[in-house]
C-alpha cells in the first residue's frame, strides 16, 4: 500500500508542475510579464516563478526516488513537508487577505499530496526501519563450548 500513496503523491506532483508551466504560465507568467511593473520587481516575480517549477519539478522528483530509486523514506518525508508548507501557506495568503479559496486554488492539490505522501512516507519508513534492525543484528555465532577449554 505504501507504494499506492508515494505512487498518488508523485502523479499530483507531476501534474502539479504541468498545471504551473503550461497554464499557469499562459494565466500568471505572461501577464505579469506583460504588465506595467518597472523592470526589477517584474523580473524578481519572473525568477519566483521558475523558481516554484523547479520546486514543484523536484517534489515529483522525490517522490520517484522514493518509488523507484533509492526507496528511502527521507525523499518523501522533504516532499511532503513542503507539499504542506505550500498548503499552509496558501491557507495564510486566502484567510489573511480575505481571499475566496478558489481564488488560490493550490490548496486542492497540496492538501492531498501532503496526506498521500505522509501515509506513504510512514510506512516507509517503518519498512526502512524494520529492514535496518535486520542488517544491524548482530548475527549468532555457534560455538562448541567444549573446544574452549
Amino acid at each position: 500500500m505504501k507504494k499506492t500513496f508515494i505512487f498518488i503523491a508523485l502523479l499530483i506532483a507531476f501534474a502539479m508542475t504541468l498545471v504551473h508551466v503550461l497554464i499557469g504560465g499562459r494565466l500568471i507568467a505572461r501577464p505579469l510579464l506583460e504588465s506595467g511593473l518597472d523592470t526589477l520587481p517584474r523580473m524578481t516575480l519572473y525568477l519566483c516563478w521558475h523558481g516554484v517549477t523547479i520546486v514543484l519539478a523536484g517534489m515529483a522528483g522525490l517522490y520517484a526516488d522514493a518509488l523507484f530509486w533509492r526507496r528511502r523514506a527521507d525523499s518523501a518525508w522533504l516532499a511532503t513537508a513542503l507539499a504542506a508548507a505550500f498548503f499552509v501557506l496558501g491557507w495564510g495568503y486566502i484567510a489573511a487577505f480575505g481571499l475566496s479559496p478558489l481564488q488560490l486554488p493550490q490548496w486542492i492539490a497540496f492538501g492531498p499530496m501532503a496526506v498521500f505522501g505522509a501515509l506513504g512516507a510512514r510506512s516507509l519508513s517503518a519498512e526502512t526501519t524494520k529492514s535496518a534492525k535486520t542488517v544491524n543484528e548482530t548475527p549468532e555465532i555457534p560455538i562448541a563450548k567444549d573446544r574452549l577449554r
